[in-house]
């Protein structure tokens, strides 16, 4: 790995690591505040398309929230996910040992093993901007029919409530 990699590892060890340790395999050990927030990330990224017999890669799976909401909802498809942290993947396969984990770099193996969709879920927070470009770059060169993600932010305007909200135009969904 390169040195800005190391660096962008090591960010986020030091905040998934003690997070996962104090939660296990709940929603909050990957950072999400509320389980309302993430079903409603979860819910917009699976309309991206027909998930339910598909291919899926997901880039920083953590503990493998994703998958078990798809689950939920009727997938059954082939599903890899790649995180940085053995200690999500470890826990991860334990949830889900009929799925496919690994643990690595999105950014050198997403293409190699590709799938009709790559999909990620607030993986964004600490990338910087490159980190991010190549990221997008490699989740639309992986997959044969879509790739989506959303992202979490640490800024909210003045004033703002701190929430997640979705506004319908036109028949299409966009995250404000």
């Amino acid at each position: 790995m390169q040195r800005c990699e190391q660096a962008l590892v090591a960010k986020i060890r030091d905040y998934y690591l003690p997070l996962l340790l104090q939660h296990d395999d709940d929603l909050l050990a990957v950072g999400y505040k509320r389980e309302a927030l993430a079903e409603t990330r979860f819910l917009v990224l699976s309309e991206v398309g027909d998930l339910r017999d598909a291919s899926i890669l997901e880039a920083g799976c953590g503990v493998g929230n994703l998958l078990a909401f798809l689950k939920r909802h009727g997938y059954a498809g082939d599903y890899t996910g790649i995180d940085l942290m053995p200690e999500m993947i470890e826990r991860a396969r334990l949830r889900h040992p009929e799925a496919r984990f690994e643990v690595g770099d999105f950014n050198a193996v997403g293409a190699e093993i590709g799938a009709d969709y790559v999909l990620a879920s607030g993986v964004y927070q600490h990338a910087g901007h490159e980190d991010f470009l190549r990221s997008v770059e490699t989740m639309f060169s992986a997959c044969r029919i879509a790739a989506a993600f959303n992202m979490f932010s640490l800024w909210c305007p003045p004033g703002e409530p701190q929430r997640l909200s979705l506004r319908r135009s036109a028949g299409n969904r966009r995250l404000l």
